[in-house]
């Protein structure tokens, strides 16, 4: 079983995102992780509300968000990849830094997804993000991630969109 509850709130290109997963092991124990990430996005839809905040810090650029809670309807499931070398994930294996790709769908009320790629190799991850040039060690603490989580379900928020984001962050 796979349950989350998530914000993610977007000015322009940045994205912040977080919230709580919940992952049963294979002995059927809960357990609660949190997160907390940021990055870029894009999103093309309708603004319905306008939220009021001082035209110096927004400018030109579109604020919009969106919320789901645990008791929303969500699922997923978590992958071991080719590159775990164990019988069975400890939670070790999939804390830490991680990657993932967000995506959604909403018209008040819609559908949002994540691929997340759990327990990377902190040094070569955030070494790419600190120098641009060294950027094929990000591809390899993503070929080296331990496990794999695709999620997905129910989320509301004040618009009419489709959007995207690419964020790194935090699992814990």
């Amino acid at each position: 079983m796979i349950q989350a509850a998530t914000l993610g709130l977007s000015l322009g290109f940045s994205v912040i995102s977080g919230g709580m997963i919940s992952l049963n092991d294979p002995d059927r124990n809960l357990h609660h992780f949190h997160f907390g990430a940021f990055g870029v996005g894009i999103s093309r839809g309708l603004a319905l509300t306008r939220i009021e905040v001082p035209q110096t810090i927004v400018r030109n650029y579109d604020f919009s968000g969106s919320v789901a809670l645990e008791d929303f309807k969500s699922g997923g499931v978590v992958f071991m990849t080719d590159a775990f070398q164990g019988r069975e994930l400890s939670l070790s294996d999939i804390q830490g830094v991680t990657a993932y790709i967000e995506g959604g769908v909403a018209a008040f009320s819609g559908f949002g997804g994540d691929v997340m790629f759990l327990g990377l190799d902190p040094i070569p991850f955030l070494t790419s993000i600190a120098f641009p040039g060294f950027s094929h060690l990000m591809t390899l603490a993503i070929d080296r991630a331990p496990a794999v989580l695709l999620m997905g379900g129910s989320i509301v928020g004040p618009q009419v969109a489709t959007g995207l984001s690419a964020l790194i962050g935090q699992l814990h």
